[in-house]
């Protein structure tokens, strides 16, 4: 029987070697994590409207999210977000992050990532109020 490829890699088989190159980088004093694009009124009447500017390192780090399967289809984020992970999602202290299994830590992840594609500004507010950082300190105290 073959493996259906949107299925999820399971979180302890996952290689987070990508991901985790991207800690010093989030580590930094000010990475310039890109920016809140306001929005524009245009000659004609029309508007742009607000969008998150991510930088290109920002947006690197998404795409290694992707690209290497920590982020995938089959996870059920939205779910999991209104019920056992409301904890780890309102941690604004980290002290919840800190002791968070590494499935938690994965699932929280997809959902700042997911979320982005329909809330402009939750990716950028999480790398900026530290969030990514933290998930992936943990990431590397439970895989090293």
């Amino acid at each position: 029987m073959a493996m259906d490829p949107d299925a999820p890699i399971p979180t302890d088989e996952l290689d987070w070697g990508p991901t985790l190159a991207h800690l010093p980088w989030l580590q930094k004093d000010d990475p310039g994590f890109g920016q809140l694009v306001e929005a524009q009124e245009h000659p004609d009447g029309g508007f742009t409207m607000p969008y998150e500017g991510l930088s290109e390192r920002s947006m690197e780090l998404v795409n290694t999210l992707t690209s290497t399967r920590v982020v995938s289809a089959g996870i059920d984020w939205s779910r999991w977000l209104d019920g056992d992970g409301s904890d780890i999602a309102g941690d604004r202290t980290g002290e919840v992050i800190a002791v968070a299994p590494l499935d938690d830590v994965r699932r929280l992840l997809v959902s700042i990532v997911r979320a982005a594609r329909f809330n402009e500004g939750i990716m950028l507010d999480a790398l900026q109020d530290g969030t990514v950082r933290r998930l992936l300190e943990r990431v590397e105290a439970l895989t090293r």
